[in-house]
């Protein structure tokens, strides 16, 4: 059976009913709900279920270039994430490291 935080992040859609966000119907498409998931939803798992063959900046900025934002948006943002995070002396390690 799923854990509530799949049903909320859009991970499992075989549910009746529908959901609303922010008073908006939330799709039931894999494809659809993907890409509302992307731009809307974060999920943070106790696995964390970070990219091990790529440094944790590139871990955080990649959802940015998924949204196809240019580099300059992404430096910033990412840089701005993790200084708010506190973790930005980490940015060159890989999560084995960490």
């Amino acid at each position: 059976m799923p854990r509530c935080w799949q049903y909320f992040a859009g991970l499992d859609l075989d549910y009746t009913g529908d959901y609303y966000f922010k008073e908006m119907k939330l799709p039931k498409s894999r494809e659809e709900m993907a890409a509302y998931r992307l731009k809307h939803i974060g999920i943070v798992t106790q696995n964390y279920r970070l990219l091990s063959d790529r440094h944790c900046y590139d871990n955080v900025a990649f959802p940015l270039r998924c949204l196809k934002l240019d580099e300059k948006t992404i430096r910033q943002k990412v840089h701005e994430t993790m200084t708010l995070l506190d973790v930005l002396a980490f940015k060159d390690k890989y999560p084995r490291e960490l």
